[in-house]
């Protein structure tokens, strides 16, 4: 992922504190939950704090496919990224990554033996952009309904 993406997802991430995680169960079956939300970093990766317990991580050693889904409904900014999910116990990464507000799901803070990081390696990664008032986005669907056009509607774009 170059620079250019990488500085546009963090643009669009930004202001955004919760991301819905997705992983794959071992039956199969798809898996979400909360997650506190990082910001992509240089090399096009996302990380997360998680227990070593938890669900993400054994799902993520199991069939490391991911999903990661980001919503700001006050910019009408909606962000989906696919990628490969990892396990790390990189406590230098783990400092520079600490955030106070993480101790009210890690009490013990760093010195959690529990504690792990799940890296996501970004493959895809799609944004829409409907950033307009409601009753232009209501005659953008009307003018597609109407003439198939999708003119004001918004932005549908992958960028990775």
């Amino acid at each position: 992922m170059n620079q250019d993406h990488v500085g546009r997802l963090n643009g669009m991430i930004e202001g955004v504190e919760i991301a819905m995680l997705t992983s794959v169960g071992a039956d199969g079956s798809l898996h979400s939950r909360p997650m506190t939300v990082q910001e992509v970093q240089e090399d096009g990766t996302v990380w997360f704090f998680t227990s070593a317990t938890a669900s993400a991580a054994y799902e993520s050693e199991e069939n490391c496919r991911v999903n990661v889904s980001y919503v700001d409904p006050r910019r009408s900014v909606f962000i989906s990224i696919s990628g490969s999910a990892s396990l790390s116990d990189d406590r230098e990464q783990m400092e520079k990554l600490w955030d106070p507000r993480l101790s009210a799901w890690f009490p013990k803070g760093l010195d959690d033996a529990d504690l792990r990081l799940l890296c996501v390696e970004i493959d895809r990664a799609e944004f829409w952009d409907v950033a307009q008032n409601a009753l232009s986005l209501l005659a953008g669907f009307a003018r597609k309904a109407i003439t198939g056009k999708t003119d004001g509607i918004g932005t549908h774009e992958r960028i990775v």
